[in-house]
């Protein structure tokens, strides 16, 4: 039962950071709708604290489609302006300036209606004005070419003119990789618009029908570190070097480091610490009442359960039933005989374990050692009883 992966480093990449350039200063966005109308128009913040943008700053557009949005911004973020009832920004800008000129409307691309904006007074917002919409007609040309191949595929046509189509595909994702690359290298970017393109190319590589090489997660702690170099007092960039770190070490696994604390109540309501089973070799098994590899799994922990239980050795079984799901929950302990201790907060995928332990299937477990530190994870089948039977002595 794979869960659909939720991507930690996306969340973090588009986050809003802080500077220690721009001083404490109202930081204004003067601009003009063309040949388009919204209502209302909200200028939103993202807050490192909780990355959810917040409204700071709403106003209607005069009749000639002019606006002012401003915010009291003490340092250097991003800020995106939005209009009411619709889900995704119209723009982004950076308060890199005091004031921003931003000229704004839609014009039809490849049949479909894009957003197109000028930017004047700001040499971030600028950037990222120019990055988007070279990376937007990038991506609409990969997609052009891979069209065109798979037209041709079906037409039956020459080897040659289908490779000529390929290549296409694979010069477009070099370039788009190469500009990414030399941009985010570039002496005069900051902390801010190093971390929303990246997050905007990131976002891009993750689709495999781009064709995009990615950056790794060790690459991108290497630029940071550069880039740290030059910020150093940067609270915004700290925050996300934090983060990655985090992530880095989630991609590595967790065997050799401590657990993740938590505390979970048990069938009976009983908040249950997981460091209660300090001094104990343990098997945290993740599993669920309606996940049928889980069931198919459970003889084999049952198995283990019986023959180390007399030697110092217990399992936790933690589940990711769902909100509804505490009867059939407590009939799949009785029916499989899991004769251990039992938690779940019943929040399904919206688990804090999932998160946590970096959960993205179960059935899933890591066995603890005594001192409370991961030893060993995703043991199926025979492998957890081998396992065992090589530790505990």
């Amino acid at each position: 039962m794979k869960k659909i992966m939720l991507v930690a480093l996306a969340a973090i990449l588009f986050q809003a950071c802080q500077s220690d350039k721009s001083g404490n200063q109202a930081f204004r966005v003067e601009g003009k709708l063309k040949d388009t109308t919204f209502e209302l128009l909200y200028l939103e913040e993202v807050p490192l604290e909780t990355n959810r943008p917040a409204i700071v700053d709403s106003t209607r557009p005069d009749k000639n489609g002019n606006f002012t949005l401003k915010a009291p911004a003490a340092e250097d973020r991003i800020y995106y302006v939005r209009a009411a009832q619709q889900t995704y920004p119209l723009f982004a800008v950076v308060n890199d300036s005091k004031s921003i000129d931003v000229e704004f409307k839609f014009e039809r691309l490849d049949g479909q209606l894009s957003p197109v904006y000028t930017v004047k007074g700001s040499t971030a917002s600028q950037q990222l004005r120019d990055f988007s919409f070279r990376l937007n007609d990038g991506m609409r040309n990969i997609i052009n070419q891979r069209v065109g191949l798979d037209t041709n595929m079906k037409k039956g046509a020459s080897d040659s003119l289908l490779r000529s189509y390929q290549e296409g595909i694979l010069t477009q994702a070099k370039s788009l990789y190469t500009m990414t690359d030399s941009l985010l290298n570039a002496k005069e970017i900051t902390p801010s618009t190093y971390v929303l393109i990246l997050g905007f190319y990131q976002s891009a590589a993750s689709n495999p029908g781009f064709g995009l090489q990615g950056f790794t997660l060790e690459e991108i702690g290497k630029k940071l570190e550069k880039l740290g170099s030059q910020f150093p007092k940067h609270a915004g960039l700290a925050a996300f070097r934090k983060q990655l770190d985090q992530e880095i070490q989630k991609s590595k696994g967790l065997v050799g480091f401590a657990a993740p604390e938590f505390t979970l109540p048990d069938v009976n309501g009983k908040p249950i610490p997981l460091n209660s089973f300090r001094g104990k070799w343990v098997l945290v098994d993740f599993w669920a009442s309606w996940c049928k590899p889980c069931r198919m799994e459970n003889p084999n922990v049952v198995a283990a359960y019986r023959q180390f239980k007399d030697k110092n050795f217990t399992v936790l079984g933690v589940s990711l039933d769902r909100p509804d799901g505490r009867e059939d929950w407590m009939k799949a302990i009785q029916q499989d005989k899991l004769e251990w201790t039992h938690v779940s907060d019943l929040k399904f995928w919206e688990s804090a374990v999932v998160s946590m332990y970096n959960i993205q299937g179960i059935p899933y477990n890591v066995l603890l050692d005594p001192q409370g530190k991961v030893v060993a994870e995703n043991l199926r089948g025979p492998e957890l009883s081998k396992k065992l039977n090589e530790l505990i002595k």
